[in-house]
């Protein structure tokens, strides 16, 4: 087995390069980006990153097929979308929050 890209990677779990780019994202016990390299514009994962990200999508598929009959791929988005909803919101309350901070200051002075 030899380097893989996130999107060779991607197509053969069946799932978008997004979920896994999630994945990455939201690890905290292992720093994956240890197992990537880049050449040109292309991301590449070891042998060992991939097989981490494979059982991150295996643990939850298997998980996922005994609560519904539902599509990794399907479910991987929806969840993707669902984390971006999320940090669109917190965005929108630190704004807002800035927003008061601001006009508290005009206030003043």
């Amino acid at each position: 087995m030899a380097d893989k890209t996130i999107k060779e990677l991607a197509e053969e779990l069946g799932v978008t390069k997004q979920a896994i780019w999630q994945k990455i994202k939201k690890d905290s016990s292992t720093n994956l980006h240890q197992f990537m390299s880049k050449k040109g514009n292309t991301v590449y994962l070891s042998v060992d990153g991939q097989n981490i990200i494979k059982s991150m999508f295996k643990d939850k598929s298997s998980t996922n097929r005994q609560q519904k009959d539902v599509k990794v791929d399907d479910n991987s988005e929806l969840l993707f979308l669902r984390n971006l909803i999320e940090d669109l919101q917190n965005e929108k309350k630190e704004l807002h929050k800035l927003l008061d901070q601001q006009q508290q200051l005009t206030l003043q002075s």
